[in-house]
């Protein structure tokens, strides 16, 4: 099969209205990489619910929609929390950013797409997404070809420039992509030889890519889940030779990275520097700059937030200070402690689960755990779902240093990615099934 018969089907769509969310899906992956145009994304959400909900057909509460449901409770919780903010209009604005995830809850809760149809959706997300690198890194290549400056060719320079994307973003992006493209192959979806060459061939070029960008997270994380896939399978298999030629190819390829790619390698610089005072009025490297051992990094720069938001916490253990009032508290807690450059710059707590933590106290931080993680992380275990597992893996690391769901880039591709994973790990439960 073709690859082009098999983006766009003809069969596997139940009805006009799946035929629908099916298409406005597609076209919902191509608006998230329109730069400053939020609208358009928003409208096609809109559409995919909507159509979504025409196509239901009434189905028995299994697993997978519980974990739709529980996605949904914790919006809910979330504008509960609301009624003890003092800043009703910063809640509100935080609410408009995590509704996406909300509405593709729903969406998939309802909607009645195929396997063949899901797999088609990840396909052409992680086609998309090859093709949108190709853009970003030719017109790197071109600004620098003007400037002579090669940090175009690295970082936030790839994906911000046309896309609006900053790297920590886009890598998280770009490693979606890298399981989507991967699960096509490993189930065998009835693609021609000649497509998936093309397919490991983009794969190759989103590795690049990932490094390219040099965020941190987005290197470890697709590093770590792809090298735990190949010892699993080298294992399991028994082929000793192959592990011993991956060590190997290892030391080879790193001594290659420190010798070819110094701008990446200077995103690492400085990165075990944990020592900080608060009144350090400089501020943070660059990577296309020399390293200062006077100004910020990002390991000490969040080190030093992360402990303003645990002071924070403690002053309000149970329930946290409000969806609303986060952020004001955070920059009083940063005035308070003399912390000049993240007052200036009006820093967020860099890292997702202590700002619900803050945000919502131990009942908000328990329920989140459990809800976004636990549970939906046994579920897509137990299908034995790569793809699913891999982008719940991911997504719990980039937590870890960004707040993702706090800026539209990072809710738009999540909103997507995370109902997504869970319906493809129900798919595949239920082929094991029958």
């Amino acid at each position: 099969m073709e690859l082009k018969s098999f983006l766009f089907p003809n069969s596997g769509l139940a009805s006009k209205y799946s035929a629908l969310t099916y298409y406005f899906l597609l076209f919902y992956i191509i608006s998230i990489y329109l730069k400053s145009a939020p609208y358009v994304s928003n409208i096609t959400m809109g559409i995919i619910l909507l159509c979504s909900i025409l196509s239901y057909e009434k189905s028995k509460l299994n697993t997978h929609l519980l974990i739709y449901l529980g996605f949904c409770i914790f919006f809910i919780y979330q504008i509960l929390t609301l009624s003890y903010s003092a800043n009703i209009d910063e809640g509100l604005n935080v609410l408009q950013l995590r509704l996406p995830l909300f509405v593709f809850s729903l969406a998939f809760f309802f909607t009645k797409l195929s396997k063949q149809a899901i797999n088609k959706i990840i396909l052409f997300y992680g086609i998309t997404t090859v093709f949108v690198s190709l853009i970003g890194f030719g017109f790197g290549a071109y600004l620098m070809n003007k400037t002579a400056d090669s940090g175009y060719l690295y970082n936030d320079n790839i994906s911000s420039f046309l896309f609006g994307k900053q790297a920590v973003y886009f890598g998280f992006y770009v490693n979606v992509a890298v399981f989507s493209l991967i699960h096509i192959l490993r189930n065998s979806l009835g693609i021609s030889s000649q497509s998936k060459l093309f397919i490991i061939l983009g794969i190759v070029w989103l590795f690049f890519i990932n490094f390219m960008l040099a965020s941190k997270m987005a290197m470890i994380s697709l590093y770590l889940l792809t090298l735990l896939q190949v010892l699993h399978y080298i294992i399991q298999q028994k082929r000793i030779t192959e592990l011993f030629i991956l060590i190997f190819s290892g030391f080879i390829l790193t001594f290659l990275i420190l010798k070819m790619s110094p701008k990446t390698i200077n995103r690492f610089t400085g990165i075990l520097n944990t020592e900080y005072k608060y009144d350090n009025p400089e501020s943070e490297n660059h990577f296309n700059a020399q390293f200062d051992e006077n100004k910020w990094n990002s390991t000490n720069t969040r080190i030093a937030i992360w402990n303003c938001g645990k002071e924070l916490w403690k002053n309000n253990l149970l329930l946290g200070v409000g969806i609303g009032d986060k952020k004001d508290e955070l920059l009083k807690k940063f005035k308070e402690n003399n912390f000049i450059y993240a007052f200036k710059t009006e820093k967020n707590t860099h890292n997702q689960f202590l700002d619900i933590a803050i945000s919502y106290g131990i009942i908000g931080i328990v329920l989140f755990l459990f809800l976004y993680f636990i549970y939906p992380l046994y579920y897509v275990f137990k299908t034995k779902t790569y793809f699913s597992i891999s982008v719940f893996i991911c997504l719990a690391f980039c937590f870890i240093t960004e707040n993702m769901l706090d800026r539209l880039q990072g809710e738009v591709i999540i909103a997507l990615v995370i109902p997504l994973a869970i319906k493809t790990a129900y798919l595949n439960e239920t082929e094991i099934i029958d």
